[in-house]
């Protein structure tokens, strides 16, 4: 309503709630609610949106023939597909961890070194929680692309508004 402001005084005892308090708290739940969603979608056994016998035939031939792969599984192994599966599920890895680390920017008062600490520490956890969930798998590549993505998503929005 116009004219309606809201005291949030009350939450923060003595000190008044600023405008940047209140981004702060704001990038905070927003944070917090992001890896909630991360953990929900870790969850989630045999994350599969397409299978083989969905896709036409030109594309099950292009990903079974174009496909890099390092090691032989285990944490250290890594393997990349033009799968379209594999391809979502790498664009949520750059997606939400760089919306993650973008709020956590803000959250911790622009503290790069605090957002990739908690970036670090979240996705190794997520890994982990990753390893238990029937039909997932943990793969530390993962972690790094997640820290990479956080760190790119930061990098823009410092480009921007600086």
């Amino acid at each position: 309503m116009v004219g309606c402001e809201t005291d949030f005084s009350h939450l923060a005892g003595d000190l008044p709630v600023t405008a940047p308090t209140r981004s702060r708290l704001f990038a905070g739940l927003a944070a917090v609610s992001l890896m909630g969603l991360l953990y929900w979608l870790s969850s989630i056994s045999n994350l599969t949106f397409f299978q083989k016998t969905q896709l036409p035939a030109w594309v099950a031939w292009w990903v079974e023939n174009f496909r890099i792969a390092w090691g032989h599984g285990g944490f250290f192994s890594y393997g990349f597909s033009l799968h379209p599966d594999n391809l979502i599920h790498k664009a949520g890895h750059i997606i939400l961890y760089g919306l993650l680390g973008s709020c956590l920017y803000v959250a911790t008062g622009r503290s790069l070194r605090w957002t990739l600490f908690i970036v670090i520490i979240y996705a190794f956890s997520d890994e982990w929680h990753q390893s238990v969930v029937p039909g997932r798998d943990a793969r530390f590549f993962d972690v790094v692309l997640d820290v990479l993505s956080a760190w790119g998503f930061v990098r823009v929005l410092l480009r921007f508004y600086q």
